[in-house]
């Protein structure tokens, strides 16, 4: 197995101005254990409660100042869950759907390219028809889907790839969704443990890494996010999708 590398951020303190927002959209969870709501903006202020996975944060003030804990990046959010009001840092949280159904999580091989699929393809409208290429050796499918979201299928004797493009969304965002499909604790945890997080000059994680049996990549773009999946054919001949 390839030798682990991660990069742990410390987390920068700055200073705090609160902005007031009317309601914004609600956000979910995407930390599997849970994130912690607190009295203030800071790790060390008191605990409020556990907002656990999948539950809805309705944001109503943002904190200014860009902060990293461990390696996400975001802000700290004064939110309302359950009539109880308190901070939470939103790189735990997410606007992306979260996936629940079977089709969305993993048959316990953390192989996410069909996991992948399936949560595009249920969660977003399409809004064009789909252009196919036929290759000598390959089929290629993209799809366009609202939102700005392509979703592009490559079917070799080799390999199927798949690269989805999500605008406006940051690296961390697509972290926790692929995380997310992953349905055992032992195929999260193999997830984790074989992240490379990689940085650009500016001290910024761009780039990720998941060097499993069905590799992972995300890479940040000028308008969001690309993740790419591959997972190796067992088989010679293609099967179509």
């Amino acid at each position: 197995m390839k030798k682990i590398i991660m990069l742990i951020l410390a987390f920068t303190s700055l200073e705090f101005q609160a902005v007031a927002n009317t309601f914004q959209e609600p956000q979910k969870v995407v930390a599997i254990s849970g994130v912690k709501m607190r009295t203030a903006p800071s790790l060390s202020a008191k605990l409020v409660k556990i907002v656990g996975y999948g539950e809805e944060v309705h944001i109503i003030d943002t904190v200014q100042g860009i902060q990293r804990i461990e390696w996400l990046e975001g802000n700290w959010v004064k939110g309302i869950v359950d009539g109880r009001e308190g901070y939470v840092f939103n790189g735990f949280l997410s606007r992306l759907p979260i996936p629940m159904n079977e089709y969305e999580l993993t048959r316990r091989d953390a192989d996410a390219t069909y996991p992948l699929i399936s949560w595009t393809e249920n969660h977003f409208n399409p809004i064009a028809q789909a252009d196919t290429v036929e290759g000598e050796d390959y089929i290629k499918e993209v799809q366009y889907f609202e939102d700005g979201i392509i979703l592009t299928k490559k079917e070799s004797i080799y390999s199927f790839d798949v690269v989805l493009h999500i605008p406006g969304i940051r690296v961390g965002d697509a972290y926790n969704l692929l995380r997310s499909t992953m349905l055992t604790r032992t195929e999260r945890e193999l997830f984790e443990e074989n992240t490379l997080f990689i940085k650009n000059r500016e001290d910024n994680i761009d780039k990720v890494t998941i060097d499993i049996d069905a590799p992972i990549e995300i890479i940040k773009t000028h308008d969001g996010v690309d993740i790419l999946v591959s997972s190796f054919q067992s088989i010679c001949g293609m099967t179509g999708f």
